[in-house]
């Protein structure tokens, strides 16, 4: 039935980004992690980002894609798109302790600055689920918007949701919770997006062979040529750079200040998602076609480690 086809969809097709998010050092419970969905494996792999090791596996639901993580690193948040849930993990015991029910196919998550409030993009449903994170409770439900991926400004006053189908990017007011303005259509499905840290610049990844930039000011669009279809995206800290993962097992390497690509990494396979740890100085890359983890050095932009 539905479910079938759901995992079919999901499995069959190379566009579904698996997102990977970094829990800060800030946290009171020892070193930094890095949080990675096992689609398959229904868990979520918690890698020691000081040594590269793997150092639990958490069991969560059914089919898990999307991660986000609290500014403390005191809850972890993931997206199970096969059963329609939030699992919530307590980042201090690497547990679930709360399941949430939300839309239809939940995939992209991003949290309120404060990390108060808890966004998730239902792309079946065609809604985003608004979820206290105090209650883990679903306090709202934004309607009619077709949408797979989610990035919100620095100021948690825009949520920006790219569509996978349409191509479409909508940007809603968070206060009143509705659409501003018509949909900004990019050619080619919108896989992933992401906000440069000052809140200036939209980047999105898409099933084409560019990279849009979208000033949020004036929502006008840049496009950067690369040399295939691109899955995650993430902004480096400094602002100064973004990492691309691409098709054709390349990660490419875009300079903010110019909008072009001054690098590109070879992988092993294609990457599904990016995330740089919480220091800056790395990056990790899942990839699409096994189990490991590139480890890339932001410095040289060079993989140094892979984790399997």
């Amino acid at each position: 039935g539905h479910m079938n086809t759901k995992r079919k969809s999901y499995l069959f097709s190379a566009w579904i980004v698996l997102l990977l998010v970094i829990a800060g050092a800030g946290s009171s419970f020892g070193a930094p992690f890095a949080y990675i969905p096992n689609y398959v494996g229904n868990s979520v792999v918690v890698v020691d980002q000081q040594t590269n090791k793997v150092t639990t596996t958490i069991h969560v639901g059914d089919g898990p894609g999307g991660v986000a993580v609290n500014p403390t690193s005191t809850r972890v948040y993931v997206t199970n798109w096969l059963d329609d849930t939030v699992s919530v993990i307590n980042g201090a015991t690497q547990e679930v302790t709360s399941t949430i029910p939300v839309g239809d196919g939940p995939d992209g998550i991003v949290l309120s600055p404060s990390g108060s409030i808890v966004y998730v993009a239902n792309e079946f449903s065609q809604t985003i689920s608004v979820i206290n994170a105090g209650t883990n409770t679903v306090i709202d439900t934004i309607n009619s918007i077709q949408c797979r991926s989610l990035a919100i400004d620095p100021t948690g006053t825009r949520l920006y949701a790219g569509s996978f189908s349409t191509g479409q990017l909508r940007v809603i007011d968070t206060t009143t919770r509705t659409v501003v303005g018509g949909p900004i259509t990019l050619p080619g499905g919108i896989n992933n997006i992401a906000m440069n840290p000052t809140g200036t610049h939209l980047y999105v990844a898409s099933y084409t062979s560019l990279v849009y930039v979208i000033r949020t000011a004036a929502l006008t669009v840049t496009e950067i040529p690369v040399t295939s279809i691109t899955y995650g995206i993430a902004v480096h800290p400094s602002g100064a750079f973004v990492y691309v993962a691409g098709g054709s097992s390349k990660l490419f390497v875009i300079d903010a200040g110019t909008n072009t690509v001054f690098a590109s990494v070879t992988l092993e396979h294609d990457g599904g998602g990016v995330s740089f740890t919480t220091d800056s100085t790395h990056a990790f890359v899942p990839q699409w076609g096994n189990a490991n983890v590139h480890v890339i050095d932001t410095a040289t932009h060079a993989v140094i480690d892979t984790i399997t």
